[in-house]
């Protein structure tokens, strides 16, 4: 009777476990689901970054460049080389008048490229890779007809306030002279 008795304690226990488990399971299992889900869009968010970085890294004044090096202290949070590289350029980008500035925010910029790609496993890309883009000598000349546009249609509406009054003093000169020989 007593060993049915221990029997039946032991069996007892091991339903209550079974029961534990059973309904434990399915929350464990949407917990890690979640966190590989997380690890797997902070990854993506991470690889997206550096493309689109890499992708304009010879124009490191165009408006996507700025934007996503300004998302970097969020999307590599948990990433101290990174950041460090990253806060590297852009003390650099705030020195004034630095001697070789640009030269020496190619290399930042490098640098910073370089951490990220070896954070995501792009361990064979090098240096000079990382420095050579391409950039169609027709895409040069857009911008640098793009430019001069801007630059005159500024200098034109600038100027043109200066006409309109000179224009408009004439205007008033000649109706002064016009009343005085009608008077």
């Amino acid at each position: 009777m007593k060993a049915e008795i221990i029997i039946l304690i032991i069996n007892t226990i091991i339903l209550g476990i079974n029961i534990w488990v059973i309904r434990k399971s399915p929350v464990d299992a949407v917990k890690i689901g979640r966190e590989l889900n997380e690890e797997k869009q902070k990854d993506d968010a991470k690889r997206e970054l550096f493309l689109q970085l890499f992708e304009n890294r010879g124009h490191p004044t165009n408006y996507q460049f700025v934007r996503n090096l300004n998302r970097i202290d969020v999307v590599y949070n948990d990433s101290p080389l990174v950041l460090e590289a990253w806060h590297k350029y852009f003390e650099a980008l705030h020195q004034q008048n630095a001697v070789n500035q640009e030269k020496t925010w190619e290399l930042l910029r490098t640098q910073l490229l370089q951490t990220m790609s070896d954070i995501l496993g792009y361990k064979k890309m090098g240096s000079s890779e990382l420095m050579q883009y391409y950039y169609p000598e027709g895409h040069q000349r857009q911008s640098v007809d793009e430019w001069e546009l801007w630059t005159e249609r500024k200098n034109y509406y600038k100027n043109s306030n200066q006409m309109i009054l000179k224009v408009l003093e004439n205007l008033n000169l000649e109706d002064g002279t016009q009343e005085q020989q009608d008077a």
